[in-house]
């Protein structure tokens, strides 16, 4: 470009020279390139700064634009920025949190299993407990027994006593029969065989002869036992139970009558008694129907003696083992009114 403006002026410089030096045709040959040139320099300007102008433009748009853009990111970096120190912050609350909830679980766990420490020791209290009103039982029929004993051989020594006695005074009126002349000794005689008559007493009835049979007579104690304890004499119901299950212990109404033992002995409020009667249930058949309502019937008894603690076990130990049972949902209730 340079050597084209050059070529321009040289020519603008010899133009008067060759103009007087030049014919005509040759003048207006120049002018034309002269023209020519000068249009080529006004199109060369006017592309060369519209273009210039359009590239400074287009520049500005696009630093305008990468301004823009770097406000852009500069806010994006803030709020990065912004967003890490929640992000951190809230990490923060997070490990305080999990350390708390990780110390708070340990102390559950150790209060959930000191309670059942706690429950079991109470068991075992229970199970002592019972154990020991079950050797005392034991020990009251024990001496029962032996009384009973002493009284029968008190009484057969005296049976003994009297039959000597008799013996005795049987000897002595025969002896003095003897001396009595043969009319008075005959009315004597048959004196002494209608006394005697009088005096006999018929052999005594066996179990079996007290109906059909055995078991009719075990069947006819049951009857008479809740015939009885309908009646409220639950004296004579327990004695009726406890023939029939001198004869019938197992089977299903054999765990009947021994649960109405223990309702005899609860409902003459003989509360220590009956739960060791309703334990022979719990303790002999588990999975019996009757082993939930001899359990419920215990913790209703040590409720009755003031023991609401072991009642609350017992109540706790019939939800877990008998669930599905009447008896769990009347125990669930009675735990959370204690």
């Amino acid at each position: 470009m340079k050597k084209s403006v050059r070529n321009i002026l040289l020519m603008l410089v010899l133009c008067p020279l060759l103009i007087q030096c030049a014919s005509r045709d040759e003048v207006d040959r120049l002018n034309y390139q002269l023209r020519v040139v000068n249009k080529k320099l006004n199109d060369m300007k006017n592309d060369t700064v519209e273009d210039m102008q359009r590239r400074q433009a287009a520049s500005s748009d696009q630093i305008d634009q990468l301004q823009t853009e770097i406000r852009n990111l500069r806010g994006q970096l803030e709020e990065t920025a912004h967003m890490n120190q929640e992000l951190t912050s809230q990490n923060k609350e997070l490990e305080s949190s999990f350390k708390t909830f990780s110390s708070k679980s340990e102390e559950e766990k150790a209060n959930v299993l000191k309670e059942n420490q706690e429950k079991e020791a109470r068991l075992s209290e229970l199970s002592d407990r019972l154990t020991a009103l079950q050797a005392i039982k034991l020990k009251e029929a024990e001496r029962k027994a032996n009384e009973t004993a002493k009284r029968a051989e008190e009484a057969k020594q005296k049976a003994n006593e009297a039959n000597k006695n008799l013996s005795k005074t049987d000897t002595k009126t025969a002896a003095a029969e003897k001396k009595k002349p043969v009319k008075e000794q005959k009315d004597s005689e048959a004196a002494a065989e209608k006394k005697s008559t009088a005096t006999s007493t018929p052999p005594p009835k066996t179990a079996a002869g007290e109906g059909s049979g055995g078991s009719s007579s075990a069947s006819d104690s049951y009857s008479q036992a809740m015939a009885e304890y309908n009646k409220g004499n639950y004296s004579g119901a327990f004695k009726n139970f406890e023939t029939y299950i001198g004869k019938n212990e197992t089977g299903e109404k054999g765990i009947e009558a021994r649960y109405m033992m223990g309702e005899c002995l609860f409902k003459q409020k003989e509360y220590d008694q009956s739960i060791l009667q309703y334990q022979k249930i719990v303790s002999n058949y588990p999975q019996n129907p009757k082993a939930a309502a001899a359990l419920l019937r215990q913790g209703m008894a040590f409720e009755s003696l003031s023991d609401k603690d072991t009642a609350r076990i017992i109540y706790k130990k019939i939800m877990t083992s008998y669930g599905n049972s009447p008896e769990a949902a009347t125990a669930k209730q009675r735990a959370g009114s204690l």
